[in-house]
């Protein structure tokens, strides 16, 4: 999957031959199923070269720090605990508001 800015900001997905700011690719089907199933931390991950970035690297730390966010509104603590060294401190109102926003998010395609 690559995605791209659009003229208005907005984040679009598209093809191999588009071109792209960043491209994050997985070694092997084994490392991205165990970042997936959040099994291992997509930090950890690219620590172990199990991840490979192109393109500039301060937007491959944005992007992983936004993941490392959306992996702590969705999963619930204990899995939080295990797969992340140092979870983000966000208050529990924040934290199921944003639940929330996601879910209805991914059912409409919003």
């Amino acid at each position: 999957v690559r995605l791209f800015k659009n003229r208005k900001g907005a984040l679009r997905s598209g093809n191999s031959a588009d071109p792209s700011d960043l491209v994050i690719t997985f070694r092997n089907i084994e490392t991205a199923m165990q970042v997936f199933t959040f099994k291992k931390s997509a930090f950890l991950s690219w620590a172990h070269n199990g991840i490979s970035v192109s393109g500039d690297l301060t937007h491959s730390i944005t992007f992983l720090r936004c993941l490392c966010r959306v992996e702590t509104y969705l999963l619930p603590r204990a899995i939080t605990r295990r797969i992340l060294k140092r979870r983000p401190r966000i208050s529990a109102a924040e934290k199921h508001a944003n639940r929330i926003r996601i879910f209805f998010g991914i059912i409409f395609n919003y």
